[in-house]
């Protein structure tokens, strides 16, 4: 039998003993497995991708597959559809697909996929459908002991691969001096955007990714300070950059955060990580955000690709190599609350009139004592006060035309 391209899962019953504890306010638990946390784990080394497909739409099966940093699709009326567009969404067919269920909801899926499996208390309809039948009970360890059985069967296996955020900075620019080293209410504004960046739940890393120039030797300093990576590379080729990145920390998809964004938003990023692994695209972008809330998601595969094609080295404007043609999958930024939707929001740092509403915004929230908050704390403040968003909106018609004057192809001939 074939390695699965696609491992898919139940959750009551299969990642749970399909017991449900209700508590006096309504809300639930459940009870899981630790093995299956180490399955997980198991699997993701074995280079397979894993998915829950759930019936409910629950936050505690939302919160365990954050924990165990798998996919998850939930409050889905058809299996069979929900299946055959993961399917579509990742390339592959229906016999790349195994599938573990339990009961009587999981039936006519399990009779599509290449290899159907069950734990010991599965329903007898659904024994009789699976082609393997677990050892073990629901919530018991399913996850762990098929990751076993996987592997005994002696396939080639990848390397470990984790997702990032990969932190675009230098101390050379332009408009502002030095400006991820200029002081934002006691703090320097690089260290406030990486302790901001550490708060994702889904990223197994942050990395600074600078230059080789000596004058970057202190955003070094600053990382190792502040207990995340560094990566030095070229001075003007970013994807160079992000790709040495990449093969140093074995990092499969990674979402940028420019260092002169410092609200990006790590709800954001973590949306982008979760579209990833239902997903597998190879770039994922936003439309109709606050301007530096998010920039892009990228596979490294992609970005390798796009390495070897492209003819230049200035690759600021970066996106347009993933965007043009349909060499890539490219998918917009799902599942975005409302309360992101406001690009009349600039949200970056690039002229002294920035810095003034970043330092207004900043100090507002540590005057009333708030050393960590959110950007949907940012734009609630800023709704009630109009006249902040007024200090630097004027300056975001001039930054968007700088930009389209400064996003070009350039490919290798023949390609």
């Amino acid at each position: 039998m074939k390695p699965p391209k696609l491992l898919v899962f139940d959750f009551d019953g299969v990642l749970t003993n399909n017991r449900v504890l209700v508590f006096d306010d309504g809300s639930e638990a459940v009870t899981c497995s630790r093995a299956d946390g180490l399955g997980f784990e198991m699997l993701r080394t074995a280079g397979v991708h894993c998915v829950v497909l759930s019936r409910e739409a629950n936050p505690v099966v939302t919160r365990r597959c954050e924990k165990l940093r798998i996919g998850c699709v939930q409050g889905v009326g058809d299996k069979e559809l929900a299946l055959r567009e993961l399917c579509r969404r990742l390339g592959i067919g229906l016999e790349s697909v195994w599938y573990v269920g339990n009961d009587l909801n999981d039936l006519e899926v399990m009779k599509l996929v290449g290899c159907a499996i069950c734990p010991a208390d599965a329903h007898s309809a659904v024994k009789a459908v699976s082609h393997q039948q677990l050892a073990v009970r629901g919530g018991d360890g399913v996850v762990r002991e098929i990751a076993e059985r996987l592997l005994k069967l002696n396939y080639e296996v990848a390397p470990a691969r984790r997702t990032a955020i990969f932190v675009t900075v230098r101390t050379a620019s332009t408009r502002l001096a030095r400006k991820c080293l200029l002081d934002l209410q006691g703090e320097r504004v690089i260290e406030f955007l990486i302790r901001r960046l550490k708060r994702s739940r889904l990223a197994d890393l942050v990395v600074i990714c600078t230059t080789t120039n000596s004058n970057d030797d202190v955003l070094e300093d600053i990382a190792q300070a502040e207990g995340v990576r560094c990566f030095r590379g070229s001075e003007r080729d970013k994807l160079e950059r992000w790709r040495g990145a990449a093969e140093q920390f074995e990092v499969d998809f990674f979402v940028t955060a420019d260092g002169d964004d410092p609200f990006c938003e790590p709800e954001l990023i973590d949306l982008a990580i979760q579209q990833y692994r239902l997903s597998c695209a190879d770039f994922i972008e936003a439309e109709g955000l606050a301007v530096g809330a998010f920039t892009y998601g990228v596979r490294t595969s992609a970005l390798e690709t796009v390495c070897r094609i492209k003819d230049t080295d200035d690759t600021e404007m970066m996106w347009v190599y993933f965007t043009n043609g349909e060499r890539f999958r490219t998918e917009k930024l799902e599942n975005v609350p409302e309360i992101f939707k406001r690009p009349e929001m600039r949200m970056t740092l690039d002229y002294p009139d920035d810095l003034r509403f970043f330092e207004k915004v900043v100090g507002n929230f540590y005057e009333q004592g708030f050393q960590e908050f959110t950007l949907r704390d940012v734009i609630r403040y800023l709704d009630r006060n109009p006249d902040v968003v007024q200090i630097n909106q004027h300056l975001q018609e001039q930054f968007l035309a700088n930009q389209k004057a400064k996003t070009t192809l350039c490919l290798k001939p023949n390609i």
